[in-house]
């Protein structure tokens, strides 16, 4: 079986010969060992073996009898531009590719007048989040492509969101890094494209299932449109997201309509179509917290549609929300430990596409512990296959701007600060970068 998994890993790696990669490992001539005293943690434990070799030759273990050998698995086909994917892995240029990476959502709105919380921010801050987040080798970041100044606002202004887009993507390919930008948000938090609020959100601005069914294509399609046409194939452009946490609204009930589940599949069809046709090249991703989150009892269980959504071939990769657990402090996973890490295993298995934790943090706010939690996870995360992890709120400016997240953000402020964590900023900081330092790929 270990000579299998090695050969499979090469494969998937195009690294050639399998001894190679055995050579690499500090295990150069195996045939005559037994393979059972190289299995599971034994191979997670050579000294010598690197992370991509590790996690591809522990997913061929894991694997077999349960799935075709690679080569000839019937792995989606992925965009031919920069970021490529096969099966789990990211590649860039044709290099495997893993990574750290921070939310900064409003960061392309920094000193804009027209953002309520935009004049404690300025031009400046852009630069010291990104530089600092460079530091920690943090080579993918997030942020949130449209914004209005309120609720209300009858049609978002697309041309500014463009141009500020376009100086984030500039800013990005100087420093070797790059965005991944959320087109919209389902939660009202001001950065979302305008719609008939009356119509299409409930109390709290959330939109609302008649959104999904059809209001979308009235203000989200020509947004899309227009942005994508306008940035697609950005060297500083990691991937879409589509839209954050999109869920049944005003409530979720147990067992979702199943027209309700479609118009959602419908929805995340023909966006990520549009996209596709625009930028050929470039990844696309839901931003869900989970299928769970978006059809609940419907996404594994019974109908299935997790894998109806991840099957589609414009949507290259999963994402997953997971923060640490406050009814159960010491889960090492989060509080979405069992579906992100069951829907890891479908990624693998099944959709054969990487998965990303798109959003990570601590929880308790100026109670909080010392970041702990987060060096763990981040360790448990990986060690399961996930092809990236993402810190929630991150904000490198000493003081308060009014960005990042009080209670679950990582905030470059002294501990005891009045309003902001800053406690845990250095240990957040060393567990990212540890994994970074291994993962950063060019200057």
């Amino acid at each position: 079986m270990l000579i299998e998994a090695f050969k499979q890993a090469a494969l998937l790696l195009g690294s050639g010969d399998y001894r190679t990669l055995l050579q690499q490992a500090g295990i150069p001539w195996i045939e005559n060992v037994a393979d059972e005293f190289y299995e599971g943690t034994a191979i997670a434990e050579l000294p010598n073996i690197s992370d991509d070799i590790k996690l591809a030759v522990l997913n061929n273990l894991h694997t077999q009898g349960n799935a075709l050998p690679v080569e000839k698995a019937e792995l989606k086909a992925a965009p031919a531009g920069q970021f490529t994917t096969k099966g789990t892995q990211f590649f860039l240029n044709g290099q495997p590719f893993r990574f750290v990476g921070v939310n900064v959502r409003e960061i392309a709105y920094y000193g804009y007048n027209g953002w309520n919380d935009g004049r404690y921010t300025n031009a400046g801050h852009i630069d010291i989040q990104l530089e600092t987040a460079k530091r920690m080798r943090a080579q993918v970041f997030l942020l949130y492509a449209p914004y209005n100044r309120n609720a209300s606002a009858e049609k978002t202004d697309t041309k500014e969101a463009i141009k500020r887009l376009k100086n984030i993507l500039d800013k990005a390919e100087k420093l070797n890094m790059f965005v991944l930008i959320t087109l919209d948000d389902a939660k009202q938090s001001g950065f979302n494209v305008s719609c008939n609020n009356q119509k299409y959100r409930e109390p709290g601005f959330v939109y609302n299932m008649e959104y999904y069914y059809s209001g979308y294509k009235e203000s989200f399609i020509p947004f899309i449109k227009e942005v994508v046409s306008a940035l697609g194939g950005h060297k500083g452009l990691f991937a879409w997201g589509i839209c954050n946490e999109s869920q049944i609204n005003p409530f979720v009930p147990p067992t979702p309509p199943i027209a309700d589940c479609q118009a959602f599949l419908d929805f995340y069809q023909h966006c990520s179509e549009t996209i596709r046709s625009l930028a050929p090249n470039d990844l696309i991703t839901t931003s869900i917290e989970s299928c769970h989150h978006l059809f609940v009892v419907n996404a594994y269980e019974q109908k299935k549609f997790a894998n109806t959504l991840y099957g589609m071939p414009t949507i290259d990769f999963a994402t997953i929300h997971s923060y640490q657990d406050n009814q159960r402090m010491d889960n090492t996973l989060g509080h979405n430990a069992e579906r992100g890490s069951f829907e890891l295993s479908l990624a693998r298995d099944v959709w054969k596409i990487p998965l990303i934790i798109e959003e990570m943090g601590p929880v308790g706010g100026l109670h909080r512990g010392s970041g702990g939690w987060v060096k763990g996870a981040l360790q448990e995360w990986f060690r399961l296959g996930a092809a990236g992890c993402m810190q929630w709120g991150f904000s490198a400016v000493d003081g308060d701007i009014g960005v990042g997240d009080a209670d679950s953000g990582m905030h470059n402020v002294p501990a005891g600060h009045p309003g902001l964590p800053g406690q845990d900023w250095q240990i957040l900081f060393d567990s990212y970068k540890y994994w970074g330092d291994q993962f950063w790929i060019g200057k």
